[in-house]
């Protein structure tokens, strides 16, 4: 089951994951929300410390690290 958000605007978008390797050779996870379901590269919760976020305006969900206070 993917993680699922609902915008302000009213519209469900699905986190994913996808593992990419830098140029430097290090493997990172890129993360995004798409409006559909993608087999393969659907993530069941957010992963730790990170929190979704949103453009006023814009209804689009974001990802990014959960800020220290």
């Amino acid at each position: 089951m993917a993680y699922a958000h609902r915008t302000a605007g009213g519209r469900t978008s699905y986190l994913h994951g996808k593992p990419v390797v830098l140029p430097n050779g290090r493997p990172m996870t890129v993360y995004y929300f798409a409006p559909a379901v993608k087999p393969g590269e659907t993530v069941a919760a957010l992963p730790a410390g990170y929190e979704v976020r949103e453009r006023p305006g814009a209804a689009r969900p974001t990802l990014r690290r959960r800020r220290q206070p």
